[in-house]
């Protein structure tokens, strides 16, 4: 087995991987996640990349291993409305489709680095100039808004998990607010002069780690643009 993109696989002491499987003898495949132990794991010195290289994403591979039923749990039932084969907790988050909310963490990393890309470029010989960091700091506010309004609303939703269209506009939401947030870094980026190409720059370092975090599907808006009518 192989797999990329493990982020902390460093120093997790279990890594969380996908895989496709027949959920039962016969059936078709469909994607389960499953825990394998970091030990038995072999990374691969791989993760050499524009940004985000704090995160250590490093590719794996697994030697023959036989992983038990109780650590196999098929996506599908990370949906509330359907079965769940180990249980599942009756607490406000499990109400809600991991097909919907799956992602939202990786808004929280671009809505984080438009903050900071602002706080730096403000206290910056740069903030003198023209750039409006009132109305880009109401961007970033705007999108840390209305992701927490649709939460809110998956949360109180009637249906277990949320509507169709609940679902579709949270993951609509969560690619607008990260691309209005790379948009927010890269007017910083541009707004902070020559000096911001060196290494040591620090909004070079949000530019490059902004990028890279919105180069991820769930923000392609031309897939996820569209909510049911």
């Amino acid at each position: 087995m192989w797999g990329r993109f493990c982020s902390g696989i460093d120093h997790a002491e279990w890594i969380v991987a996908g895989v496709n499987a027949p959920a039962a003898p016969g059936a078709d495949p469909e994607p389960h996640v499953m825990l394998l132990p970091q030990e038995r794991t072999v990374g691969i010195d791989d993760w050499h990349t524009s940004g985000l290289r704090g995160t250590g994403s490093r590719s794996f591979t697994v030697p023959e291993l036989l992983v038990p039923d109780h650590r196999v749990l098929p996506l599908s039932a990370l949906d509330p409305g359907r079965p769940a084969p180990h249980g599942r907790p009756r607490t406000t988050p499990y109400r809600m489709a991991f097909a919907a909310v799956g992602t939202v963490a990786l808004a929280g990393v671009l809505l984080g680095a438009a903050r900071a890309a602002l706080d730096t470029y403000a206290g910056s010989p740069s903030g003198a100039s023209g750039l409006d960091v009132s109305a880009l700091t109401a961007t970033v506010d705007t999108a840390r808004a209305m992701l927490l309004a649709d939460l809110d609303t998956l949360a109180a939703s009637s249906t277990p998990g949320g509507t169709a269209e609940e679902r579709a506009r949270m993951r609509r939401d969560i690619a607008y607010a990260g691309t209005r947030c790379r948009e927010v870094v890269n007017a910083v980026y541009e707004a902070s002069g020559s000096a911001v190409i060196y290494d040591d720059a620090p909004v070079q370092r949000i530019w490059r780690d902004a990028n890279a975090a919105a180069q991820h599907p769930t923000f392609d808006l031309r897939r996820w643009g569209a909510t049911p009518s």
